[in-house]
C-alpha cells in the first residue's frame, strides 16, 4: 500500500502503522526529507515480518524541525483497513456440558476475529432451530458470549436429547463466517417421590399378606432400577433393573425371595430406587428406605450334642451346635431333669447362622456333675419379642476303672479253703460283673451287673461252676467288669490269674502217632496236663521195664504238648519190635503227683535173606519137587508165589503165613488147578510185618521145570492118554488145553454150528460134548442144556468172559432174540422198558449184571465189611460205596476215563495183587487197592488229588466225618502230609 504526503520544509520525517494506537510497524524511522512531496510503502507485514490480521489500522506520519527540535509538527493520522479474508470465530464453548435443563443457563462463549454482526442459535439433533438467542447483533473482534435458559421459542423447556449452539458473523464487507456448530447433551434430573414400602413389617410366610409393595413416583422418564438390600446393604433381590419408565407413578411387588428364590431372614432390609436420565447417564436420583423382615418367632433348628454319650470327668468337652434363622439374643442351659445345672449362654446376641457352645461337664460352682440323663435347652428371642426353643438329650457318665484287686487265697483249694476273696476299688459307681474263666470260657459267673458304689468292695467264691459242680484243678481268671450305669459302653475290665488245685495233675488224650511206630522213622508223643507241672516222659517194655527216659520238663501251665522219639532207647539203639508202653507222669507245685499210660507197638520193615530154591531144576515128570527156603527179619506174614515166563501167577505156596525166622515151602511143579508144564518158573516171596503191616522188599528166585508127564523122554501124550474117546485128538496142540496158552476166545466161531471149529485140526465130525466137559476142558467146559439155569447158578463170573464180549455194542449185536428170532440192535436196549433197564441206561451202568443179575452172582462179588482194617465205628463205607464188588467197579473209571469192565480183574493181564484176590477170594478193598512201593493200603485217595477234590471236596452230600473226625488234634495226629510225606504233629501247624 503506497502512502502519499507533503512537507512544506525539510524536515525529519517518521511514518508509523498503529492498530489501536500500538504501533506495529515503522515504516519510515526519523529521516530527513526535503520540502515536497513524498511516497512510501506498507507490505502488510509487522515489525517481525509476520502478516497482520484483518482489522482497521492508522498510518501516522510525524514531522520535525532538523534545526530546532522543539518545532513540531503536528502528527497526521489516518485510518486504513486490512481485509485480506471472511470473517471467523473462534474460542467456541457450551458450559455446562451436558446441560441439566431447568437447573441453570447455558452459556455459550465466542471470539469474532473482526468487527462483525454475529448470530447464535439452538438446534435440536435434526438442525431444526429451537431458540434464536442472537440475530445480526454487531460485536467487535473482542471475546463474548450469550447465555440459553433451556426454553424454546416459545419458551417451554425442551425435551431431552443432544442439541447445537450455532454461531455465524458477516463482516463489514459482507464476508461471512459460515456456522460453527458446537454439540452438546441436555437431559433432566429425574427426582423421585412419594417412595413407600407396605406393609413396613413384612412377613414373607404369612399365608395371605406374602407380599410387599413398593411405590414412589418419577418427575420425568427414567432409567429405574429397584433393588432389595440386606442389613448390610448387600443387594439380595433386583426387582427392577435400568427398566425405562414415564414419569408419573410406579408400583412394584416383592415376595420375599432373593435372587436364588430363597426367602431372605429375618431383620432391617432396604429398597433401593435409582432413577437415571435416560439421554445423560450422571443425571441420577436415588433414594434408600428401610423396613423389617420378621417372619415370626426365631427358629433353632439342626442341634447335635457330639460327643454323645459323653463321658464326664476328662478334659473333652460337650459342643453343642444349632442354627439360627434370624438374629436373636440366646440362652443356652443344661437342666438334669427340671433342675437347672449350668447356664452356657446368656442373653448373648447372635447373628443368624451356625453357633456353638461347649459345656465341661461341670455345675456353674465348677464342680463335676453327676451321671444321667441332661437336657440342653436354646432359647432365641428376636428383637420383636417372638422367641423359639430347641431341646436336645444326652447321656453323660464316668468310665469307672478298677483297681487295687487282689484274690485269695491263691492257689485256692475249695475243700480247704471254703471260699477265695476278689477285692477290688472302683472309682465311680458301676455296674459290676464278676465271673471266673478258663481257657478264656466263663465257668462261673460270681456276681452279675450289681450295682457298686464307688469305693472298696470284696466278692467270693466258692470254687463251684454255675451248674453247682466243683471245678477241675488247673489255672482260671477272676475277670472283673464295671460298667456305667447311665452309658453301657463306658465300662472296664480287670483280670488277674489264679489257680485252683484241689486234686492231683491229670494227664489225658495220650497219642502215639503213628499209632504203629516204624523203628528209624520217628513218632510224636502227645498228651495233655490239667495244670502247670513237671512232666517226665518215659517209653517201657510190656514188662514195665525202661527203654527210653526222656528228661523231665516244667509245663507253666495246663495244655496240649508233644515231643518226639527217634525210636531208640537210652543207649542210643533203635528199640526192638514189639509192645511197648508210653507212660507220662506229672508233680505239681503241691507235690501232688499224676500219671497216664499208653500201649502201643514198635515194628521194623522185614527183610527176606537167604532166600534159595533146591533143586534149581526139577522133573515134574519124575515127581520131583524143589523146597524154596528162606529167612525173615520179623515176624511177618509171608507169601510165596509162582509165576510162569509169560509173569502170570501159576501157583500160591503159602499165603498170609504167620513165620518167624527161616521157613520153607515145597513145590512140584504144579499149577494151581494141577496144571504142568516145561520151562522156566519165577518164585516170588512178599511179607508184610505182623506188627505194623511194613511191607518187606520183594525177593524172587528162579526154578527150572524140565519135564512134565507126559513130555519126557520123546514121549507124546497118546502114550499115556490111550483112553481118549476118539482114536485121535481133536486139537493137535495139546498145550491149548492142558497148558499155559490162553484157551481158544472167538466162541462165536465155534457156535456158528456145532460141528465146526477155529482150530484146522478138528474134526467136524465130533459134537462139543466130546471135548468140552469138565475132565477134558477145565477151562472151556460145555454148557450145560439149560443155559438159563446155568446162568442162575454160575458164582464163578469169570467164566462170563469165555462166551461173551464186554463190549456191550459187539456182544448184543451178535445176539438174537431166542423167542421171536429177532436179531437185537441198538434200539433193543436204549428203546426198552424193562425197569432194570432203563436204570442200567440212565446211570451208565456197563457191567453184565446190571441188567442180567442173578441172586448167586451178586453174592459171590457181595462184600458187606468191605476191609479188614480198623477203621472209626461210626463210619459207614455204603454212603460212597457198593458192597458188591462187581457194581462199584464197573460204575467206576481208570485214570484215562475209561470204563471197567469184568475183563478188567478177571484177564489174565490183571496185576498179580488182583489175580491172588481173585484166586483167594479175598473180596477187601485193601486186597487189591495196595501200593506196592510201601505196601501200606491205598484204600481211599490221598486229599489234594483230583479225585478227592472232585469226588468228596465238591459233593454237598459227602460226610465228611465218615473219614474225618472232627477235633482237629485228632483228626492231624496219625496222618501223613501229602506234601512231605512226614507224619503231622502238632508243630506242623504250631511253628
Amino acid at each position: 500500500m503506497a502512502i502519499n504526503y507533503t512537507v512544506s520544509s525539510d524536515a525529519i520525517v517518521t511514518v508509523t502503522i498503529l492498530q489501536g494506537g500500538t504501533p506495529v510497524k515503522v515504516l519510515t524511522p526519523g529521516e530527513l526529507k526535503p520540502a515536497g512531496s513524498h511516497t512510501v510503502y506498507w507490505d502488510g507485514k509487522d515489525a517481525y515480518n509476520v502478516m497482520v490480521g484483518d482489522a482497521s489500522y492508522t498510518y501516522q506520519i510525524e514531522a520535525v524541525s532538523p534545526v530546532e527540535p522543539s518545532f513540531i509538527a503536528s502528527p497526521y493520522r489516518s485510518a486504513v483497513v486490512v481485509e485480506k479474508e471472511a470473517p471467523r470465530v473462534t474460542d467456541i464453548s457450551v458450559i455446562p456440558d451436558p446441560y441439566k435443563i431447568g437447573a441453570g443457563n447455558l452459556t455459550i462463549t465466542y471470539t469474532p476475529s473482526e468487527s462483525v454482526s454475529l448470530t447464535a442459535k439452538i438446534t435440536d439433533s435434526a438442525g431444526n432451530v429451537v431458540r434464536t438467542l442472537l440475530n445480526g447483533v454487531a460485536r467487535s473482534a473482542v471475546p463474548g458470549s450469550v447465555t440459553w435458559d433451556g426454553k424454546d421459542s416459545g419458551g417451554q423447556y425442551v425435551a431431552e436429547g443432544v442439541y447445537a449452539a450455532v454461531i455465524s458473523a458477516v463482516d463489514n464487507y459482507g464476508k461471512t463466517s459460515g456456522d460453527y456448530v458446537t454439540r452438546f447433551t441436555a437431559g433432566y434430573q429425574p427426582a423421585i417421590s412419594n417412595a413407600a414400602i407396605s406393609p413396613t413389617l413384612f412377613n414373607p410366610t404369612d399365608p395371605v399378606n406374602n407380599q410387599a409393595t413398593i411405590s414412589f413416583n418419577t418427575s420425568h422418564d427414567a432409567l429405574v432400577t429397584l433393588e432389595i438390600l440386606n442389613s448390610s446393604n448387600a443387594p439380595v433381590r433386583t426387582l427392577v433393573n435400568g427398566q425405562r419408565l414415564a414419569a408419573g407413578a410406579q408400583t412394584f411387588k416383592w415376595d420375599g425371595r432373593d435372587d436364588a428364590g430363597t426367602i431372605v431372614g429375618d431383620g432391617t432390609h432396604y429398597y433401593r430406587i435409582t432413577a437415571v436420565s435416560p439421554t445423560v447417564n450422571i443425571f441420577t436420583s436415588t433414594i434408600k428406605n428401610s423396613f423389617t423382615v420378621d417372619k415370626g418367632a426365631p427358629a433353632v433348628t439342626e442341634l447335635t450334642l457330639n460327643p454323645d454319650p459323653y463321658r464326664l470327668g476328662t478334659t473333652t468337652q460337650l459342643t453343642v451346635m444349632y442354627n439360627l434363622s434370624e438374629n436373636a439374643t440366646v440362652s443356652v442351659n443344661i437342666y438334669n431333669g427340671t433342675t437347672l445345672v449350668r447356664k452356657l449362654v446368656q442373653n448373648q446376641v447372635q447373628i443368624a447362622g451356625y453357633r456353638t457352645a461347649s459345656w465341661d461337664g461341670k455345675d456353674d460352682a465348677g464342680s463335676n456333675v453327676g451321671e444321667g440323663i441332661y437336657t440342653v435347652v436354646i432359647r432365641a428371642v428376636d428383637s420383636y419379642g417372638q422367641y423359639g426353643e430347641a431341646q436336645g438329650k444326652v447321656a453323660a457318665g464316668y468310665l469307672p476303672t478298677i483297681s487295687s484287686v487282689t484274690c485269695s487265697p491263691d492257689p485256692f483249694n475249695p475243700p480247704l479253703n471254703g471260699q477265695a476273696a476278689i477285692n477290688f476299688t472302683l472309682s465311680n459307681d458301676a455296674k459290676v460283673t464278676v465271673s471266673v474263666l478258663k481257657n478264656n470260657v466263663p465257668v462261673r459267673t460270681v456276681v452279675s451287673g450289681a450295682l457298686k458304689t464307688a469305693g472298696a468292695h470284696t466278692v467270693y467264691w466258692d470254687g463251684k461252676d454255675d451248674a453247682n459242680q466243683p471245678v477241675s484243678d488247673g489255672p482260671y481268671t477272676y475277670q472283673i467288669e464295671a460298667v456305667s450305669p447311665t452309658v453301657a459302653t463306658f465300662f472296664s475290665t480287670y483280670k488277674v490269674n489264679t489257680t485252683v488245685e484241689a486234686g492231683n495233675p491229670a494227664l489225658t488224650d495220650l497219642i502215639v502217632s503213628p499209632p504203629v511206630v516204624k523203628k528209624g522213622a520217628g513218632a510224636t508223643l502227645m498228651y495233655t496236663l490239667s495244670e502247670p507241672a513237671t512232666v517226665t516222659v518215659q517209653i517201657m517194655t510190656y514188662q514195665r521195664q525202661a527203654v527210653r527216659d526222656f528228661p523231665a520238663e516244667v509245663k507253666a501251665g495246663g495244655g496240649y504238648y508233644s515231643l518226639a522219639w527217634d525210636t531208640k532207647d537210652n543207649f542210643g539203639n533203635l528199640v526192638a519190635t514189639g509192645d511197648y508202653i508210653l507212660k507220662v507222669s506229672a508233680v505239681d507245685k503241691f507235690n501232688k503227683t499224676g500219671s497216664a499210660e499208653l500201649a502201643f507197638q514198635a515194628g521194623a520193615v522185614p527183610v527176606i535173606t537167604n532166600a534159595a530154591a533146591s533143586p534149581g531144576t526139577i522133573n515134574a515128570a519124575a515127581g520131583e519137587q524143589t523146597t524154596i527156603s528162606f529167612n525173615v527179619s520179623e515176624r511177618s506174614y509171608v507169601t510165596i508165589s509162582m509165576y510162569d515166563s509169560n509173569n502170570l501167577l501159576w501157583k500160591t505156596l503159602t499165603h498170609y503165613k504167620d513165620v518167624t525166622g527161616s521157613d520153607t515151602a515145597v513145590w512140584d511143579g504144579t499149577g494151581n488147578s494141577g496144571q504142568t508144564a516145561v520151562g522156566l518158573f519165577v518164585y516170588k516171596i512178599d511179607a508184610a510185618s505182623v506188627i505194623g503191616n511194613f511191607r518187606a522188599q520183594q525177593v524172587s528166585g528162579s526154578v527150572y521145570v524140565s519135564s512134565v508127564p507126559g513130555t519126557g523122554g520123546g514121549a507124546t501124550c497118546t502114550n499115556c492118554h490111550t483112553t481118549y474117546p476118539v482114536p485121535a485128538h481133536p486139537m493137535s496142540n495139546c498145550f491149548g488145553c492142558h497148558g499155559n496158552n490162553e484157551p481158544l476166545k472167538d466162541c462165536a466161531g465155534c457156535h456158528n454150528t456145532a460141528k465146526s471149529h477155529t482150530d484146522a485140526a478138528v474134526l467136524g465130525k465130533f459134537e462139543c460134548s466130546y471135548c468140552h466137559t469138565s475132565k477134558y476142558s477145565y477151562k472151556i467146559p460145555i454148557h450145560p442144556a439149560d443155559i438159563d439155569a446155568y446162568h442162575a447158578t454160575t458164582t464163578n463170573m469169570a467164566e462170563c468172559q469165555n462166551c461173551h464180549n464186554p463190549a456191550l455194542t459187539t456182544e448184543h449185536l451178535n445176539r438174537t432174540n431166542k423167542v421171536t428170532g429177532v436179531k437185537y440192535d441198538c434200539y433193543t436196549c436204549h428203546g426198552s422198558t424193562v425197569a432194570g433197564v432203563v436204570y442200567a441206561i440212565n446211570n451208565k451202568l456197563k457191567n453184565c449184571d446190571a441188567c442180567h443179575a442173578t441172586t448167586s452172582h451178586q453174592a459171590v462179588h457181595n462184600n458187606t465189611t468191605f476191609t479188614a482194617l480198623a477203621r472209626d465205628p461210626d463210619m459207614d463205607c455204603a454212603l460212597c460205596h457198593n458192597s458188591i464188588i462187581s457194581d462199584e467197579h464197573t460204575v467206576r473209571q481208570n485214570v484215562y476215563g475209561v470204563n471197567y469192565t469184568c475183563d478188567t480183574c478177571h484177564a489174565k493181564t490183571a496185576p498179580a495183587t488182583v489175580q491172588n484176590a481173585v484166586y483167594n477170594k479175598n473180596k477187601n478193598c485193601e486186597a487189591c487197592h495196595i501200593n506196592p512201593a510201601t505196601n501200606q493200603p491205598t484204600v481211599h485217595t490221598k486229599s489234594g488229588s483230583p479225585l478227592h477234590d472232585s469226588t468228596y471236596m465238591l459233593n454237598p452230600e459227602v460226610n465228611c466225618k465218615q473219614c474225618h473226625a472232627n477235633n482237629v488234634k485228632v483228626e492231624h495226629v496219625g496222618r501223613v502230609s501229602t506234601t512231605t510225606n512226614l507224619a503231622i504233629n502238632c508243630a506242623t501247624c504250631h511253628k
